[in-house]
């Protein structure tokens, strides 16, 4: 089946964009406790599905503290440039079809977690939060009405904030919230295939926003040996626009 009829869940609750059938929401890096991929065969649990199920269930707090910090950088002078493309056959053999010399990216990401007791054995909390920046530039190819090369923004600034509360030893509430959302930017400036520069500016590029944020509340009851009651509410609100 096609991504867009997978399902994605994020510990237990459906975050499947009913649009787009894609996953709608992502985790910090950090806050990621297990990651389960189902191709078939599985749980009527996951319903709404005509292909595979990623389940992912983020990190909780515990007795014992845990936190840390990273930062990733990847720059734009460590990375090779695409081969230019050209024209293979037709009158045009060997004539240069797309220049991408300096079509190259570089990113930054920055991320920390922090978890532990905030009542010990009954409250605990997890955080995490991770933002990310890549730039880069992408030139259009020959044959375009009007050659140009684009200078583009991406950012994705994500966040996941956990409270687990044992009200006694067999009776549980988690309370879950969840925001990612992804921001773009860009400019374009008219580009000369016979000097291979870019020359004046022409155009911005859409400024576009998606994402969202989910909340979640989940009750377990160990009611007997033999009988356990799990119930769930979960309100996810997306947007997407530019």
């Amino acid at each position: 089946a096609s991504g867009a009829e997978n399902a994605y869940y994020i510990n237990g609750f459906n975050t499947t964009d009913p649009y787009k059938g894609q996953g709608a929401l992502q985790l910090p890096y950090g806050s990621i406790d297990q990651q389960e991929v189902l191709t078939g065969g599985y749980s009527s649990m996951y319903g709404r599905s005509d292909g595979g199920v990623i389940s992912q269930v983020g990190k909780s707090g515990t007795n014992d503290w845990h936190y840390g910090a990273q930062v990733q950088w990847t720059p734009r002078s460590l990375m090779s440039s695409p081969d230019d493309i050209v024209y293979a056959r037709n009158r045009y053999a060997g004539k240069l079809y797309q220049y991408r010399q300096d079509d190259k990216s570089w990113r930054t990401t920055y991320s920390a977690y922090v978890g532990g007791p905030l009542i010990k054995d009954r409250l605990y909390f997890f955080v995490a939060a991770e933002a990310d920046k890549e730039q880069g530039s992408n030139t259009a190819t020959s044959d375009a009405s009007s050659p140009s090369r684009s200078n583009y923004t991406y950012t994705t600034p994500k966040w996941y904030a956990k409270l687990n509360w044992n009200i006694t030893d067999n009776h549980l509430l988690e309370l879950t919230g969840i925001q990612s959302e992804q921001h773009g930017s860009g400019s374009n400036y008219a580009f000369d295939y016979d000097t291979h520069r870019a020359g004046a500016f022409q155009s911005y590029s859409d400024r576009t926003k998606t994402g969202g944020d989910a909340y979640i509340i989940k009750y377990t009851g160990y009611l007997t040996d033999n009988i356990t009651l799990s119930a769930m509410y979960g309100k996810m609100r997306l947007h997407d626009y530019s």
